[in-house]
C-alpha cells in the first residue's frame, strides 16, 4: 500500500473571509498579513544563508517564528472563516515553525512543533522525509520515532482508502461544454453511454504531471468506452499564453486524450469546494459524478475506481442528473487566479510551499 508521494497543489490562496463583524474582519486581515510576513521572512533567511550572512538569516528566522506564533494565537478567535481554510493555515504555521526552529538549531522545540503540525493534520510524508530544513533533526531519536509513527498512521489510512470510493448517486450537479485545444467541442451531454474522467490540472502542478501517464494508460485500456478530458488551469497567464503552454506541454508528453484550457475562475466553481489540484471526477454513463479524488492517486487506485464504474449496471446508474449551476462563486482569493498554499513549488523561482 504505497504512501501518497505528492501532496496536492492547493488552489486558493488563504482567503480569510471573516464574518461581518468589524473586529473579526480586522483580525482576519491581521492573520493574513502575518502569514505573508512569515513567508517573506523565510525567503529572506534562505537568501541570507546563500549569501553567507548567518546573522541576518537568524534574525529573519526569528521574525518568521514571531509571525507564525501570532497566527497560531489568533486562529482560535477567528470566526466566519471556512474551517478547512483555517485548519490549513494552522498546519502550515506549525510546520514552518518547526522548519525555522530546526534551522536555528533548537531541535527539541522543532520536534514539538512538528508533532503539533501532524496532530493538526499535516500529512505530506514525502516532504517530511526529504525537507532539507529538517536535516538538523534527522539524527534525533524523537524525530525518527515521530516519522515512524506517522508512516504507520498513513499506511493504515491508505489501507482504509483502498476500496473504491463510488457514491450510489450523483455527488453534485455537473456539466461541461468546452473547446479542446485541437478545436473539438466536447459536451458532457454528448457523451452519455460512455464513462468520463475529468482531470482538473495545471502544467505548474507536479502531482498533476505525475498522474498524466496513468490517464494515458486508462484511455488505452478502456478504448471507446471511456473519454478522458484534461481541464487545465494556468495561473497568471493570458488566455493565448495559457493555450500555447498547454499545447507545448501536450506535444512534449505526447498526450493523446483531449485537453482544454479554462479561462475563467468561474469555470472552477462547477466543482463545489474545489480545494486542490489535481482534482479528478469519475462520471458514469448517465453523466453523474460518482467519485471525486483530490490530490495525486497512483494508477492502481484510479484503475479500481474506473473498473467499479464500468461494472455498474444500468439499474444502478439511474436517470440523468440535473445540469450544473453556471454562476457559482469561484474558489479563488480575488487576485485573478488560484495560488498554491503550503510548501509545493510554484512554477516561478521561490521557496518551497511556504505561503498561502
Amino acid at each position: 500500500m504505497p504512501l501518497r508521494q505528492l501532496a496536492p497543489c492547493a488552489v486558493a490562496a488563504l482567503a480569510l473571509v471573516a464574518s461581518s463583524a468589524t473586529a473579526q474582519e480586522e483580525l482576519a486581515r491581521k492573520v493574513q498579513a502575518e502569514l505573508h510576513e512569515g513567508q517573506a521572512a523565510l525567503r529572506e533567511a534562505s537568501r541570507s544563508r546563500r549569501a553567507g550572512d548567518e546573522a541576518k538569516a537568524r534574525s529573519a528566522l526569528e521574525r518568521a517564528l514571531a509571525a507564525y506564533a501570532r497566527v497560531l494565537e489568533a486562529a482560535p478567535r477567528l470566526k466566519g472563516v471556512p474551517p478547512a481554510t483555517l485548519a490549513e493555515a494552522v498546519r502550515v504555521a506549525h510546520y514552518n515553525t518547526a522548519c525555522a526552529l530546526a534551522l536555528l538549531g533548537r531541535t527539541a522545540e522543532a520536534i514539538d512543533a512538528l508533532g503539533r503540525a501532524l496532530e493538526a493534520g499535516y500529512d505530506d510524508f514525502a516532504r517530511l522525509e526529504r525537507d532539507p530544513d529538517l536535516d538538523a533533526l534527522r539524527t534525533e531519536a524523537r524525530f525518527v520515532q515521530l516519522l515512524e509513527r506517522e508512516r504507520e498512521r498513513l499506511l493504515r489510512r491508505a489501507g482504509a482508502e483502498d476500496a473504491p470510493r463510488l457514491s450510489p448517486r450523483a455527488l453534485f450537479p455537473y456539466d461541461f461544454d468546452v473547446v479542446a485545444i485541437d478545436g473539438r467541442r466536447l459536451r458532457l451531454a454528448d457523451l452519455r453511454g460512455k464513462l468520463v474522467v475529468v482531470d482538473y490540472w495545471g502544467t505548474w502542478c507536479p502531482p498533476c504531471r505525475k498522474e498524466i501517464p496513468h490517464f494515458q494508460r486508462l484511455a488505452e485500456e478502456f478504448g471507446d468506452r471511456l473519454v478522458v478530458l484534461g481541464l487545465a488551469w494556468e495561473r497568471g497567464l493570458a488566455p493565448e499564453a495559457a493555450l500555447e503552454r498547454v499545447r507545448r506541454f501536450r506535444r512534449e508528453l505526447k498526450i493523446r486524450y483531449p485537453l482544454a484550457v479554462l479561462r475563467r475562475a468561474e469555470d472552477l466553481a462547477r466543482v463545489p469546494e474545489l480545494k486542490a489540484f489535481p482534482t479528478t471526477l469519475f462520471i458514469d454513463r448517465q453523466g453523474r459524478v460518482r467519485a471525486r479524488e483530490t490530490g495525486y492517486r497512483d494508477f492502481e487506485t484510479l484503475h479500481r475506481l474506473l473498473h467499479a464504474l464500468d461494472d455498474a449496471s444500468p439499474e444502478e446508474e439511474g436517470t440523468a442528473p440535473e445540469a450544473a449551476p453556471a454562476d457559482d462563486e469561484p474558489p479563488a482569493d480575488g487576485s485573478g487566479g488560484p495560488e498554491p498554499p503550503g510548501k509545493t513549488p510554484a512554477p516561478a523561482a521561490g521557496p518551497r510551499r511556504r505561503s498561502f
